[in-house]
């Protein structure tokens, strides 16, 4: 009898467990919706903000754009203020994570430029190495896309694409 017990108080708490781990749905809304997400994306690093939304798009923010300052040999700090003697040049990475917690970075308007094409590289490399991003989740438990949008300032200045920048003022 107390085998059975045990059994039967145990039995719940597994089922909750299993559910909570379980892959990802899409979300099947017909025409365009309005709603947003109880939970946004979740990158590696930034777990403990998961139900301050506002720290979270911050860490998320930072997250991406030291990756993408890092592998372009710049710098990134995101409430500098321009400094006039410096050379910085602006763009808008759009980060689009897929229902699966997969991620696509890509540029706003994107100009042929030797600049943005190297940029777009490293976007692409960023991409498939960064694994592990939870899903943005609705209030139902199925997940969502997600886009971001990243205004980025580049400071050229004593990099090879100075003479770049200096062209295009």
């Amino acid at each position: 009898m107390k085998d059975v017990l045990l059994v039967l108080l145990i039995f719940p708490f597994c089922i909750l467990s299993a559910q909570q781990e379980k892959l990802c749905e899409e979300y099947k809304q017909v025409g365009f919706t309005t709603y947003t997400p109880k939970t946004l994306p979740i990158f590696l690093g930034c777990e403990s903000f998961k139900e301050k939304n506002d720290s979270l798009n911050i860490c998320n923010r930072n997250f991406i754009a030291s990756k993408i300052a890092e592998k372009m040999d710049s710098e990134f700090s995101p409430d500098a203020k321009h400094d006039d003697s410096r050379q910085y040049y602006k763009v808008a990475v759009l980060m689009n994570i897929s229902f699966q917690g997969k991620l696509a970075l890509s540029i706003e308007n994107r100009r042929e430029n030797a600049f943005e094409d190297e940029l777009e590289l490293v976007l692409n490399e960023i991409s498939t190495e960064t694994t592990g991003i939870v899903p943005a989740k609705y209030e139902n438990g199925t997940c969502s896309r997600f886009l971001y949008k990243l205004p980025i300032s580049f400071d050229l200045t004593a990099t090879k694409y100075e003479e770049f920048i200096k062209n295009l003022n």
